[in-house]
């Protein structure tokens, strides 16, 4: 019979063969699905994904994490009210009827460094990359919402 600790790995080995991969291999120590992590916003990759890294209060990650923004300020699935091309950079302007038009941004505004928290949900985060590549984490729900620039 093994040692109780050879059973543990074993078991936690089982497991871990049972999980799928993490669909962004840039994370040093990759979020797993249900998990929360705590991250830094780098920059933005596209209209619906930034690109984030882990951050544990003391040490930063590595290498860049690609997250998608939560569904209040993605572009995509809000078409049917909004004028096109939305800036890279939390801009866009909302069209609410014919003729009224407002220009809008992210506030607060995403800078570097600012604290997040992501996490990889199961069949990943609804949006895709610049390459078309699904993305696997998502960022949890904050204070951020779009507002009109002119007030």
């Amino acid at each position: 019979m093994q040692p109780k600790d050879q059973q543990v790995d074993v078991i936690e080995q089982q497991l871990r063969d049972e999980l799928p991969e993490p669909v962004d291999q840039g994370a040093e120590e990759p979020v797993l699905i249900g998990q929360i992590a705590r991250a830094r916003f780098k920059s933005w990759h596209n209209h619906d994904v930034i690109n984030v890294r882990t951050w544990d209060g003391q040490t930063e990650g590595g290498a860049d994490i690609k997250a998608g923004l939560t569904p209040r300020l993605r572009k995509t699935g809000n078409t049917t009210d909004m004028t096109y091309p939305m800036s890279a950079d939390g801009t866009r302007t909302y069209k609410s009827g014919d003729p009224a038009e407002e220009a809008q941004a992210i506030s607060p505004p995403f800078s570097v460094d600012d604290e997040l928290f992501i996490f990889r949900p199961i069949g990943g985060a609804g949006v895709q990359d610049d390459n078309e590549k699904n993305v696997g984490y998502a960022m949890l729900p904050d204070e951020r919402d779009w507002y009109d620039e002119d007030s």
